[in-house]
């Protein structure tokens, strides 16, 4: 399992991220093998304020998910051998407050489409234009508060 604040090992909250004074803290969780893009885009939610959260594997995810409920997850399409539609029901079902983003290079649309009907809030191209990013963690973080 990664992780990006802390390893958290011993059953704590990971670190949190310094919060604007009256901004609930958000938590990220980014799932995605592709660990050069990740990198910067785990750069960038931090200095959006989020405390980021990351996994290699479906099996990771789905812990992280149980333990931290994130606020966000940031899905890309290849992890679970390109079956993340079926992972992105069944961390809706650990954590049905969560708003997912998935995220692909090439989606084909009838996959965009699914995702949308299965409970995804966003669908990005991969790599993420880091203003779309924003943009969608700004309006679904809006729309997703008090959930």
């Amino acid at each position: 399992m990664q992780q990006e604040i802390s390893d958290a090992s011993d059953g704590s909250r990971p670190e949190e991220a310094s919060q604007p004074q009256g901004r609930a803290p958000i938590t990220s969780l980014l799932v995605s093998d592709a660990s050069a893009i990740t990198a910067g885009m785990k750069d960038f939610l931090k200095s959006q304020g989020h405390t980021v959260l990351a996994a290699v594997s479906a099996k990771d995810a789905l812990e992280m998910t149980r333990r931290f409920q994130p606020t966000f997850i940031l899905l890309k399409r290849d992890v679970d051998e390109g079956k993340a539609c079926g992972l992105m029901s069944e961390l809706l079902i650990e954590h049905s407050k969560a708003a997912v983003i998935m995220m692909s290079a090439n989606p084909p649309i009838w996959e965009v489409v699914e995702a949308v009907k299965l409970g995804a809030v966003d669908y990005l191209l991969w790599p993420p234009d880091l203003k779309r990013l924003k943009n969608a963690l700004d309006v679904h973080g809006e729309l997703f508060k008090g959930r």
